[in-house]
């Protein structure tokens, strides 16, 4: 149990209403720094695989998705964390599939190697369905296609938030003193800050209020 961690934390608004960050990476660090040594080399296992927002400026690719996917699988992981990764990763699958049939191609095969439970056969029978055929199972899948077709990156990265959003909120919620809810606090304040530099609204009202701010401090 992290009483006091957990304690520690403040509370994280909703990304779409949020205008800054709650507590600054140093001291989110610092706070990290009480979790035990098994669940700290979890966390630095898997943040990097399910971080949001960040794939195109770190470059990362399909292949690299499957490397990690194979290096945290000799990596004890407990149950929720575990979940959350093939969770996250299925996504990417899924994400990958549609670039592909966008891009005029049959199939991820780069992605074959990743076992994240998706029923590929069911994907190639229904490859040109806008869910691959898995939208009873994955709902957003129809609304993800349209993003794609449409160019609208900043909406498709919208609604992987909300859906990792929800996820990770109800992770949390079954026990917020455990390292589930502080594993989720993380991923959630990575998503936050990946909003806030990527939101332009956000960004123009930061921009303003450092300008007021200087304005402010040359009149006094």
């Amino acid at each position: 149990m992290y009483y006091d961690l957990a304690s520690s934390l403040p509370f994280l608004p909703y990304f779409r209403r949020a205008d800054r960050l709650p507590i600054t990476p140093l001291r989110l660090e610092r706070r990290l720094t009480l979790l035990k040594p098994s669940h700290t080399q979890q966390l630095r296992h898997v943040r990097p695989i399910v971080t949001l927002g960040f794939d195109k400026l770190k470059g990362r690719t399909d292949e690299d998705l499957v490397k990690n996917l194979s290096k945290c699988s000799d990596v004890p992981l407990v149950k929720e964390l575990r979940e959350y990764l093939i969770f996250r990763v299925r996504q990417r699958w899924l994400i990958a599939a549609l670039r592909y049939r966008q891009n005029g191609m049959r199939k991820p095969d780069v992605l074959a190697s990743a076992d994240v439970g998706i029923n590929t056969r069911r994907v190639h029978q229904h490859w040109e369905s806008p869910g691959l055929g898995l939208e009873s199972v994955h709902r957003w899948l129809p609304d993800a296609a349209n993003y794609l077709s449409n160019d609208d990156l900043l909406g498709l990265e919208q609604l992987l938030m909300e859906l990792n959003w929800v996820w990770l909120t109800r992770c949390a919620d079954q026990d917020m003193f455990r390292f589930a809810a502080v594993f989720a606090y993380v991923f959630k304040w990575d998503m936050l800050r990946a909003w806030l530099q990527n939101d332009p609204v956000a960004a123009k009202q930061k921009f303003t209020e450092l300008v007021n701010k200087v304005t402010d401090d040359q009149h006094n």
